[in-house]
């Protein structure tokens, strides 16, 4: 099925998600990454001891609620959420792939490139073959997009979910349920919360014991250095120190903009259509990314 994507927004500085841009960040990475050493990369327990550290940095939250991980008896180390998405996407290939109008646009490329069928939530029911993609918070306007009676069309016909929670760390006021049937995959990474999208640093609990992830999980062949580095990472952080650091500016912004402020700290959001060169597929909605100039004090609009 070929359906009309989103068009290109890289050059546009203030459409794509980002990490918050901050010199101190920076000089903490390159501190933390002088301290690892090939003795640390050759012990086994650094992935188990960096999963163990991710779920309670997530549990940590004051600012959201997070249940439901239990459900989950696979847990692996994943390259960003994109490794996540791809062995979703082997599994389910011979199922419909649906996603919400303004989801990352990642996942219609790779589906329209290796033509598989896919079709928009917004435009058809959910069918018992299909197999759904939701970012919460949803890429398009870090808010809630689904809602729990989409979940539950999904339980009642064997649908399975991918959950993509890419943007906890910089969210707030979300009930992070990932307890519901119809959820057989969560995703995550680091690279909204810290300057590492290079390092590619993800997680995946996962209901599926038996894909390519975790045949190497099992043997140990994973990204040990990202592992390493997320354990100190946790330590100077929490999933609220972001939201809290910049929630003022965002709404300052915001305010100055005619933008109404995400739950995701570092967008606003375009109702009045002021901005549609960032329109990223939704009729309603333009994002714009606050992230890489927090601290520079001026947006180039």
């Amino acid at each position: 099925m070929t359906l009309p994507l989103q068009k290109s927004l890289k050059d546009v500085s203030t459409a794509p998600a980002d990490c918050v841009k901050d010199p101190l960040k920076d000089q903490l990475i390159n501190s933390i990454i002088k301290t690892i050493t090939i003795e640390q990369l050759d012990n086994d327990s650094v992935v188990p001891h960096y999963i163990k550290r991710y779920r309670e940095w997530m549990e940590s939250t004051q600012n959201n609620c997070v249940i439901g991980l239990d459900n989950f008896p696979s847990v692996n180390y994943s390259q960003g959420t994109t490794e996540s998405f791809d062995k979703f996407y082997l599994r389910n290939h011979q199922r419909r792939f649906r996603c919400f109008r303004g989801e990352y646009l990642y996942h219609e490329l790779t589906w329209q490139n290796l033509h598989y069928n896919w079709a928009y939530l917004d435009d058809q029911e959910i069918q018992a073959n299909d197999a759904v993609v939701i970012s919460f918070p949803f890429a398009d306007t870090g808010n809630q997009k689904h809602t729990k009676q989409l979940l539950d069309q999904c339980a009642d016909l064997g649908v399975p979910v991918l959950i993509d929670s890419a943007y906890f760390g910089i969210c707030s006021g979300f009930d992070f349920d990932f307890g519901h049937p119809a959820i057989t995959d969560v995703a995550m990474s680091l690279s909204k919360s810290f300057p590492v999208n290079g390092m590619r640093i993800g997680i995946r609990f996962s209901k599926h014991t038996t894909d390519g992830l975790n045949i190497y999980h099992n043997t140990h062949y994973v990204n040990r250095f990202g592992a390493a580095v997320a354990i100190q990472l946790f330590n100077h952080q929490s999933p609220d120190t972001l939201f809290t650091q910049y929630r003022d500016q965002q709404i300052a912004w915001c305010y100055q903009y005619n933008l109404v402020p995400s739950n995701c700290v570092i967008f606003g959001l375009d109702h009045h259509h002021q901005y549609n060169n960032h329109n990223r597929g939704s009729a309603d909605t333009n994002r714009v990314c606050f992230a890489k100039f927090f601290n520079k004090g001026a947006l180039p609009l």
